[in-house]
């Protein structure tokens, strides 16, 4: 038997992971801050309440460990925490190192103690290069080196590539969920759509489903590896929008926009996908991955996101629009306040006008 624990099991992704674990009949250890986020009747799953105010502390990880991880059988922690934006006063480093660190720390502990072997697997947030000059790369990158550092015998760290859901059919719809603001296929439904510099970036999407089917079969990855979790096609960033744009039948209008302007801009601004790390990776490149590592754990044919879209006509894809308005009521309460942030705002519209008078 294989018992999954899903460290930031109410996550979009977290969720997805134990959505397929309880599937596949395996036993589930869900970790949350918010008690009876789980229904309490469902077979095989069982909630480890976490104390937020404790969880820097690896003596009380490793106390949660104790009174959860069974003794026999395989053993895959995941760690499925982060992504939200550090609290005011707390610098990016910490944010990503605690409470990741003290839980693996204490889990360490707690496996010496029962005598078990579990395997660990990090969903790394970045498939950036080491060359992309961001803080926020840099710290992803220091955190995987400490994890992979660490004393367990079988440890991998997914360098997770831009994702996307399986759209859940409703009649003739497919609804996409946008797990950030600004995703390519929210993008696909504004009259133009904003490119970063030539939108020659590439990418390589990777389905969340194959990403929870990857930690199913975690147990099968032996030693310290990292890996890249990613689908098997690689598509320019013009070339996803104007996929999404063909399928939700918009018109495909890229405004190209230099790549200072937008890091000015998402370093000011930053709300969701527009964000200075995402600018940075467009700037300098993602790391391509050679997809078969992440194929042979998971045992079957990678998804690739054309077929995860409706192809008949009469079937229509539904998005939810860009959160427009609640970024605009953000620019214009910065702009309020900061001399700085209304002249990067200054220099975005020109920038954006320029363009849109050489369409």
């Amino acid at each position: 038997m294989v018992t999954q624990v899903v460290l930031g099991s109410t996550g979009h992704l977290g969720r997805q992971i134990v959505s397929a674990a309880l599937g596949g009949r395996q036993k589930v250890v869900a970790a949350t801050r918010r008690v009876g986020a789980y229904s309490s009747n469902i077979t095989g799953l069982t909630e480890m309440a976490l104390s937020p105010d404790k969880l820097n502390d690896p003596n009380y990880w490793s106390d949660r460990f104790l009174k959860h991880l069974p003794t026999e059988g395989k053993v895959v922690v995941t760690n499925a925490m982060g992504g939200a934006h550090p609290a005011p006063g707390v610098s990016l480093r910490d944010h990503n190192r605690f409470p990741v660190l003290p839980a693996l720390e204490g889990l360490l502990s707690a496996s010496r103690q029962l005598g078990i072997e579990p395997t660990v697997v990090s969903l790394s947030s970045t498939a950036a290069s080491d060359q992309v000059p961001c803080e926020y790369a840099r710290v992803k990158h220091e955190l995987d080196h400490d994890q992979l550092s660490m004393d367990f015998k079988n440890i991998v760290v997914l360098r997770v590539g831009y994702t996307f859901d399986q759209p859940v059919r409703v009649g003739r719809e497919y609804h996409l969920a946008a797990a950030h603001a600004y995703s390519i296929s929210q993008l696909a439904l504004l009259p133009m759509q904003f490119m970063i510099g030539d939108g020659s970036t590439q990418l390589q999407p990777v389905s969340n489903r194959d990403l929870a089917q990857f930690v199913m079969n975690a147990h099968k990855v032996k030693g310290k590896k990292v890996i890249g979790a990613v689908g098997p096609d690689v598509l320019q960033q013009k070339q996803l929008t104007q996929l999404f744009c063909d399928v939700l039948g918009t018109t495909f209008i890229p405004l190209h926009l230099s790549i200072k302007d937008v890091k000015d801009f998402a370093k000011q601004f930053p709300f969701g996908h527009l964000s200075e790390y995402a600018v940075n990776v467009a700037d300098y490149g993602a790391t391509l991955y050679d997809p078969k590592p992440f194929e042979e754990v998971l045992g079957r044919p990678l998804t690739t996101i054309s077929s995860m879209l409706p192809s008949d006509r009469e079937e229509r894809l539904v998005v939810p629009y860009p959160p427009v308005l609640s970024h605009a009521k953000q620019i214009v309460a910065a702009c309020a306040k900061s001399s700085d942030a209304r002249k990067v705002a200054i220099a975005f519209s020109k920038s954006v006008i320029k363009e849109l008078l050489s369409l």
